[in-house]
């Protein structure tokens, strides 16, 4: 079962297996914080590294008077 890692700025990295795909680990890593949707921005030449644009509900990892937040975050596949 493929290992990611998924890094989004002023978050702690997380570390997780599963089957599926790159979004598929964003999105169970990442629910768990906020995560409400995200799309996929670019991937790197060697197809093992993901960007995404990662929005979070309102409070979920900003004060909730700023609303929805929207980070960039990286999934790279570390294991197969």
């Amino acid at each position: 079962m493929p290992t990611y890692r998924v890094a989004v700025a002023g978050l702690a990295d997380v570390h997780i297996s599963c089957p599926g795909c790159s979004g598929d680990a964003l999105s169970l890593a990442l629910r768990e914080l906020g995560l409400c949707s995200f799309k996929v921005d670019r991937r790197s030449q060697d197809g093992r590294q993901w960007f995404f644009q990662a929005t979070f509900k309102a409070g979920a990892i900003e004060p909730p008077d700023a609303g929805p937040v929207t980070r960039l975050a990286s999934v790279d596949r570390i294991d197969d």
